[in-house]
């Protein structure tokens, strides 16, 4: 602005109070009225250098940091009129955007500027820069106070008469006037040029001599073409009169029109003057029209408003405040406003009201006003200031707006904020850390210093209806309760579902009869008068609670200390969830540690074993061989892994086999196990071994992904049968005792071992892999194999000792029946699809002394041997379960046991071989066995000198009958 005249620049006001076009009404009302050191918010806080202002009668509205618009006090008095709601409507839903300002280089010089002010009835004036920031404000107040009289002289002269320039003082003198003409002709000329008002000079005979700029526009014609042109204007009428003109819209619009015989070079001619009144006249007709508006909005609107006259007497009011003072307008106009302010608002409503009227600028306050029933609501009281034509303030235009739900509102958000800022300060404090325990000893802390209370414990639910105090903040002197748990009758787990659905207990007195007696007995046990319990739940499961005591007096628990517990539950509940989780996380992590230290140490294991190893895709593409399977066939180079496939290794005559019936099988029942023969890669020789290839699966999908094989080199026990084969070939006397034997144990060792050998070696392989059921499995295979391999021992060894008459027979005095008893309860553990039951026969009440306690001198070890052994057969022989009945008939010399069952049957075939050693009836199928058992049996009851029978029938069942003397001859 460093080119702007300084006649101008003296009256431009640079440092404009600028708020943007969102601000509510009430608070551009409120910074409107706001004394130089009030505390904005930062938004619309001045700039450090902007100069002490008193209130101000408009602000800048800005966009951006651009220029938008211009609030006026007479913008507020027309909402206020309007009843337009304050505290919801922002600037830009009521304010119209304003288009009339000025760049700073057309600001060349006052008289412009003030014929700017006419054109457009302006009363502030915007200059905005390039950037469409605002750089300042001209009031037409201070223009009109700076400017010279002689240039108001002149503008006056070229200017609508019915303006504010007709009220400013007209030099008298004419000289004097004609001499300031003459001097400023050349600035005058200028003037009449650009002026916006229509200038004519006519002739006596009314032709037109010159016309000016604007008079063109109206008549649609350049000025040169005017001059000569009888327009047929009345050149002596004395009186303004009307026409119809061109507006610079292109619209036609309303001219006012006025002759004044002056002096043109010298001779006698007539001044034309055209002036564009058409929005004046539309003005008029809605000023009219604005008055009926405004007495009609005054009654409709509800606020209480009041006008004062010149005198400062109130000189109306609106039917609403008579109605609200309950006061008559002469009785308000005696008393005055004052007579109706709270006693303590007083002095700040004088105040407010004598800043105002001093300097005649708009105020606002919020004060207390009593109603006609003698209650104070809250108001908020806007003044402003009416000027007259000349623009000096007259009368002051009063509205008062009851904010008394809008404090309440304002104090409830102000509690809010407070709790939320409690709430927010204590998760704070309980997310500091993970440590559950630290958690709930933190929450309870706070919650009890922030609702002021003597107690406050967090009490955790357990199954069964049960739980226990788990962390507590008590007040010194009042019980600790910490660890203790409730009786199930105070906290039953049927209320866990209320409470899961968020339920809240209020107690406000203990003794009010609201409760049960059990738990007003309880509560006073533990010294509480008054509590407040609100649920923690996780996943719509009721965790625990937390619980208010109050324990020195009752209490009435206000809503917001109840959505405070409300709210610290929540945020507990998380809490405890991200506790639990990064427990969980922590065992998760330390599970992952021990996995890998195991996966490390299988390997090792995998890597160094002794045994052949390998994993291959679904293709049958190598993917992994250990150490010793690369030994075992000779492959000296590891590179070569990656080219082979399973087939490559073993003998070329077996891979068809393996392609058509293994793989399939292995496929089909995800595991396969047999013997087969590598092939040595260096000396083409065939290995024979013992595989065992199986499935390996996704954990996720259960879908196949590899195909693992754990294989061993059976070369030397292929030697042994062979040498077997061939000692047995040379020594063709050996019995076909011994060669069943042999054969037996080849066979009946080799299966548990390889089954032993296979599940070892899947579960060393691939222990992280396999799913609890699955290593259940495989262990379970392991026992059921060392038990067979163990029951075969014992039987060979018995067998063996039989044979060779080295089994001692110790007879000792033995209660039969206890023995018989406790043996049938044994074995009956071990199948659940069978009933066991033991019967004593022919015992009568005299002899019942003797059937409590039968003692009779046997051996106990050989006598088990011959019980378990038929009362197993008996279960095995019986597939699908039934009954198995174990009877003793006592005789005087002799004990008769009979042992029945339901089962397959024995063929009439096999009867007469069934006690030889390793002979198994042909009806036994799949059904495991030695065929030592009965030979056992036989070998044992001739130790006892007794007589072994039996009775069979296909499909029935079998009975074996065994008589032993009570007396042996030694």
């Amino acid at each position: 602005m460093s080119l702007v005249p300084k006649a101008i620049e003296r009256i431009i006001d640079k440092f404009p109070r600028k708020i943007s076009r969102n601000t509510l009404l009430r608070d551009a009302i409120a910074i409107m009225g706001k004394e130089e050191n009030t505390e904005f918010p930062p938004t619309l806080a001045p700039s450090p250098d902007t100069p002490p202002l008193p209130p101000f009668s408009y602000l800048v509205v800005l966009e951006n940091e651009k220029f938008w618009g211009l609030l006026t006090s007479q913008d507020v008095v027309r909402w206020v009129t309007q009843g337009i709601d304050l505290d919801k409507t922002r600037l830009h839903e009521v304010l119209t955007r304003s288009t009339t300002i000025l760049p700073p280089s057309q600001l060349t010089d006052l008289v412009n500027l003030l014929q700017f002010f006419q054109q457009h009835s302006l009363q502030y004036l915007p200059i905005v820069d390039q950037s469409e920031g605002c750089v300042g404000v001209i009031s037409g107040q201070s223009l009109y106070q700076n400017i010279a009289p002689e240039l108001l002289y002149c503008a006056a002269k070229t200017s609508d008469t019915t303006t504010n320039l007709d009220l400013l003082p007209v030099p008298n003198d004419c000289a004097s006037i004609e001499l300031t003409l003459q001097t400023n002709q050349n600035y005058l000329d200028t003037i009449v040029s650009n002026i916006s008002e229509g200038i004519l000079i006519l002739s006596q005979d009314g032709e037109i001599i010159f016309a000016n700029r604007a008079a063109g526009e109206m008549f649609s014609l350049p000025t040169e073409q005017l001059v000569g042109v009888n327009l047929g204007i009345p050149i002596n009428s004395e009186k303004l009169f009307e026409m119809e003109i061109l507006r610079r819209n292109g619209e036609v619009g309303i001219g006012e029109v006025q002759v004044v015989p002056v002096v043109w070079d010298q001779r006698s001619r007539y001044l034309i003057s055209l002036r564009d009144i058409t929005a004046r006249t539309e003005a008029n007709n809605e000023l009219w029209q604005s008055q009926e508006r405004y007495r009609s909005l005054t009654e409709v609107v509800p606020n209480l408003v009041w006008l004062t006259d010149d005198e400062g007497e109130i000189a109306e009011i609106n039917q609403r405040a008579q109605q609200y003072l309950g006061q008559s307008l002469i009785e308000i106009r005696k008393k005055g406003w004052f007579q109706a302010i709270h006693s303590d608002d007083l002095n700040l409503a004088k105040e407010s009201a004598l800043r105002g009227e001093a300097l005649k600028e708009a105020y606002s306050l919020e004060c207390r006003l009593r109603r006609a029933d003698g209650v104070y609501r809250w108001h908020l009281v806007q003044v402003l200031p009416i000027g007259d034509e000349l623009g000096q303030t007259t009368r002051w235009l009063g509205s008062c707006t009851d904010i008394e739900d809008l404090k309440q509102t304002e104090s409830l958000l102000q509690q809010k904020a407070e709790q939320e800022s409690l709430i927010k300060n204590i998760t704070q404090r309980i997310r500091e850390s993970l440590d559950l325990k630290a958690i709930l000893n933190t929450t309870v802390e706070e919650v009890r210093q922030v609702l002021q209370v003597d107690r406050v414990v967090v009490y955790q639910v357990f199954t069964g209806g049960t739980g226990a105090i788990i962390a507590e903040s008590v007040v010194e002197g009042w019980l600790q309760i910490l660890n203790r748990a409730l009786p199930s009758d105070i906290f039953p787990e049927q209320n866990y579902s209320p409470y899961a659905k968020g339920r809240i207990f209020v107690l406000e007195d203990r003794d009010d009869g609201q409760i049960i007696e059990c738990l007003a007995n309880f509560l006073r046990e533990i010294q509480v008068k008054a509590e407040l319990v609100v649920p923690i739940v996780q996943k719509d499961q009721l965790w625990g609670l937390i619980v208010a005591h109050q324990c020195s007096r009752t209490r009435h628990w206000q809503e917001s200390e109840i959505n405070i517990l409300r709210q610290i539950a929540l945020q507990l509940a998380i809490a405890i969830q991200q506790s639990e989780l990064y427990e969980q996380l922590q065992h998760e992590l330390q599970q992952r540690k021990t996995i890998e230290a195991e996966r490390q140490k299988l390997d090792l294991v995998v890597e160094n074993s002794s045994e052949f190893m390998a994993v291959a895709d679904l293709n049958g593409q190598l993917v992994f061989l250990n150490r010793a399977g690369q030994y075992l066939i000779g492959l000296e180079d590891p590179n070569l892994l990656s080219s082979l496939t399973m087939l490559d290794f073993f003998d070329p005559q077996e891979r068809s086999l393996i392609q058509e019936e293994i793989l399939p099988r292995i496929f089909r029942k995800g595991q396969w196990e047999g013997e087969l023969h590598l092939k040595h890669f260096q000396t083409g020789q065939t290995i024979p071994v013992l595989c065992n290839a199986f499935l390996i699966k996704d954990p996720k999908t259960e879908q196949p992904t590899h195909i693992a094989g754990v294989i061993r080199d059976i070369t030397r026990i292929k030697q042994a049968e062979q040498e077997i084969r061939n000692a047995l070939e040379k020594e063709k006397e050996l019995n076909d005792l011994r060669s069943r034997f042999i054969t037996m144990a080849s066979h009946e060792f080799r299966t548990p071992l390889s089954i032993i050998n296979s599940s070892a070696g899947i579960m060393s392989t691939y222990h992280e892999r396999l799913s609890e059921e699955k290593k259940r499995q495989h262990l379970q295979r392991i026992q059921d194999s060392v038990q067979h391999m163990t029951t075969l021992l014992d039987d060979v060894l018995m067998m063996s000792r039989a044979e060779a008459e080295k089994i001692a027979f110790n007879p000792q005095p033995l209660n039969v029946i206890a023995f018989c008893r406790d043996l049938v309860t044994e074995l009956q553990l071990s199948s659940n699809e069978h009933t066991i039951t033991f019967h004593l026969q022919n015992a009568t009440q005299d002899s019942s002394q003797e059937t409590r306690s039968l003692i009779v001198n046997l051996d106990p070890k050989l006598l088990r041997q011959i019980f378990t052994n038929l009362l197993n057969n008996a279960i095995k022989y019986s597939p699908n379960g039934g009954n198995i009945t174990f009877n003793l008939q006592l005789e005087a010399d002799n004990l008769i046991f009979e042992i029945q069952d339901q089962g397959i049957g024995i063929p009439t075939e096999d009867l007469q071989q069934l006690f030889t050693a390793f002979h198994r009836a042909t009806n036994t199928g799949n059904i495991q066995g030695t065929g030592l058992g009965l030979a056992i049996v036989k070998r044992c009851v001739d130790l006892h000198q007794g007589i072994i029978e039996v009775d069979s029938h296909l499909d029935q069942g079998t009975v074996f009958t065994l008589t032993l003397p009570r007396t042996y001859s030694l």
